[in-house]
């Protein structure tokens, strides 16, 4: 239960006590019986409610992803030819969040990977945690446990730079955190440098702000209930680690 109907629940019992100057052994059984009564009608609704809906099943709570699967799955949501066969509306949601004026006419033929390492730097061994490849070069590098390594995003930027300088395509970088944090060996100079081409965007903003998008464009139910458990498992997930480091 949350915070307005635990209110609720005794509101009724509340205001009837507040009339009671002296509180005797009877007025406290009768209080209590109360509250057994409406804790019985309250777990009543809530099996009903599971029984015809499921309300409290999230797939996410039996498999507890981590870093690298909440990326598995950000990759085949972006994927024209994931499983969740909705083409490449994802994806266009996601560009689109990224810049409006975009207008990408190539993406239903988009490519998308994971872990890709880096081509255009002497240091081959860094990798792009999702790069998608369309009309822009888009790179997705996903931090919510793990801490920058040093320069691992001004390599990624001068690496797509690199990619994309005889093509002139677009590059962007999204760097997903849990709290919107700037990478950590950027300073503001390279920030304002680079400030067309990196998003620092946080799970609990503007990635639940793509992702309710995307179910609202969605056209299958069972690909809409799993961005639903999708986004109610970022919500805890995140405020749980804001908890912890509070």
């Amino acid at each position: 239960m949350n915070e307005s109907e635990i209110q609720r629940f005794f509101a009724g019992i509340g205001s009837r006590m507040a009339t009671v100057k002296f509180i005797t052994r009877k007025d406290l059984e009768h209080f209590f019986r109360e509250v057994e009564s409406r804790l019985k009608l309250a777990e009543d609704k809530q099996r009903e409610l599971d029984r015809n809906e499921g309300t409290r099943f999230n797939i996410f709570g039996l498999i507890d992803p981590d870093e690298n699967k909440f990326s598995d799955i950000l990759k085949d949501l972006l994927d024209p030819n994931g499983t969740h066969g909705q083409g490449d509306v994802f994806l266009r949601l996601l560009i689109e969040k990224l810049d409006d004026a975009l207008h990408c006419e190539h993406t239903a033929k988009a490519k998308v990977q994971r872990e890709v390492c880096t081509t255009s730097l002497c240091n081959q061994h860094r990798r792009m945690d999702i790069l998608v490849e369309t009309d822009i070069l888009l790179a997705i590098e996903n931090k919510i446990d793990a801490p920058e390594r040093e320069n691992q995003v001004k390599d990624y930027l001068e690496n797509l730079a690199g990619d994309t300088s005889a093509t002139g395509q677009r590059y962007a970088l999204i760097y997903l955190t849990p709290d919107h944090r700037p990478p950590d060996y950027l300073n503001a100079e390279d920030l304002r440098i680079n400030e067309s081409h990196l998003f620092c965007w946080s799970y609990q903003c503007e990635l639940t702000e793509w992702l309710e998008a995307c179910r609202r464009e969605c056209k299958a139910p069972k690909i809409r209930f799993f961005l639903s458990d999708f986004i109610t498992r970022i919500k805890s997930h995140m405020q749980r680690k804001q908890k912890k480091t509070a």
